[in-house]
């Protein structure tokens, strides 16, 4: 008797499981697919939390569909705290599923990702196979110049956003193009900030030579001077070229260490001996030594090379009074002070400049017209070029 009714059981058991299954397939048939043009509506509409919810139902159904995957990666980036790893994992090996526009957008979400786990080498290659694919990206644009910004890499921020506006055909991307580049010279970033970004990065990626330097040159200018030389030390003794090379002479030069510093541009290759980027190191090591003819020599070579400096200003003018050559002295004296007031001209326009929206930018010939001749005269003439032609434009435009 008590084995018909647990045999029983068991069957009543395994109907109301079959059941249930039956029961879930059957419904299944008469539910709704999941839509894409639902999720679609969401967004448009900026409901983002339903629309992710309605993505992620998506992606259960047709978990390899690669615009819902790059859609969700899109809203989930945007997320107060993006989980950076599942961004990636959608990403994944899509990249020959998508379009050209679908591409771009991808890889500047992918760099997005990297940048929050700190592999900022990652991003940066994202960005740069962005712009390659499409290269008037502003996405792409702004995260690679931001990433020159972050790391110090004026000049090759200021090389490409040259390029940039003197491609661009649009005059409003032009504008604010060189805005933002303006705005990367206003407002430095201080050696606090650069250490806290920098140190996680760095890290992760201690043989990456431009998060060496930065990071290395930062903790010098931030006082932890022996970390910061052994960083740069390090780096070029990896790397050995000129950039390295450089950059451990002016953390050198930056922590007052004069005997360090003499010794480490006698053992400069002579391969490198040539590189106008060595003329003020060489300038203060002179200056050091008591050899003010040497100096005086080496740093107008080096404000002959670039854009003038207040640094190298600075240490001609003195070097100059010390040679006893006081007219000379006093002109470079007057020089000095004219590149400050240019530089708090610089700022207070760029102040006017920042609090115009974006279509008011190409409203004000005049202020263009201005900044046109201050880039000038602070030694920037190509990006001048760029800014007196807008000013046309604009002038055009407002008939001024």
């Amino acid at each position: 008797m008590n084995k018909i009714v647990v045999s029983t059981a068991a069957v009543l058991v395994a109907s109301l499981l079959a059941l249930a299954v039956f029961s879930g397939a059957f419904a299944d048939m008469f539910t709704p697919a999941p839509r894409l043009d639902t999720s679609i509506r969401l967004i448009e509409s900026r409901k983002f939390a339903q629309a992710e919810q309605a993505l992620r139902s998506f992606l259960k159904r047709y978990p390899d569909n690669p615009q819902a995957r790059l859609m969700l990666a899109e809203l989930l980036i945007q997320h107060e705290e993006p989980p950076a790893r599942e961004i990636l994992s959608l990403l994944s090996d899509m990249r020959n599923q998508r379009g050209r526009v679908e591409n771009v957008v991808a890889l500047v979400v992918e760099g997005q990702a990297h940048e929050l786990l700190h592999e900022l080498d990652l991003a940066e290659s994202c960005y740069r196979r962005a712009l390659a694919r499409d290269p008037r990206s502003p996405p792409a644009v702004w995260w690679l110049s931001r990433l020159f910004y972050l790391e110090g890499r004026s000049e090759e921020d200021a090389a490409f956003t040259l390029r940039l506006a003197s491609d661009e055909p649009q005059p409003l991307m032009r504008a604010q193009f060189l805005r933002e580049h303006l705005r990367h010279e206003v407002q430095r970033l201080s050696p606090t900030s650069i250490v806290q970004d920098l140190e996680a990065p760095y890290r992760l990626a201690p043989a990456s030579r431009h998060l060496a330097i930065a990071y290395g040159r930062a903790l010098v200018r931030d006082g932890e001077l022996d970390k910061g030389l052994a960083i740069l030390k390090a780096n070029r003794d990896r790397h050995g070229d000129a950039e390295s090379w450089h950059a451990y002479f002016v953390g050198l030069d930056q922590a007052g260490d004069e005997s360090a510093l003499k010794t480490a541009l006698s053992a400069l290759p002579r391969s490198l001996a040539g590189d106008p980027r060595f003329a003020g190191i060489r300038g203060q090591a002179a200056l050091n030594d008591g050899d003010y003819p040497k100096a005086v020599a080496a740093l107008e070579a080096s404000l002959a090379s670039g854009p003038p400096d207040r640094e190298t200003l600075f240490r001609l003018e003195r070097a100059l009074r010390l040679a006893g050559e006081t007219e000379r002295a006093a002109a470079t004296g007057r020089r000095l002070n004219s590149l400050v007031e240019d530089r708090a001209e610089q700022t207070a326009l760029y102040n006017r400049l920042a609090a115009l929206d974006a279509r008011s930018l190409l409203d004000s010939p005049d202020l263009l017209r201005r900044l046109a001749a201050l880039r000038r005269r602070l030694g920037h003439p190509a990006e001048a070029v760029l800014w007196d032609a807008l000013a046309d434009e604009a002038g055009k435009s407002t008939g001024r």
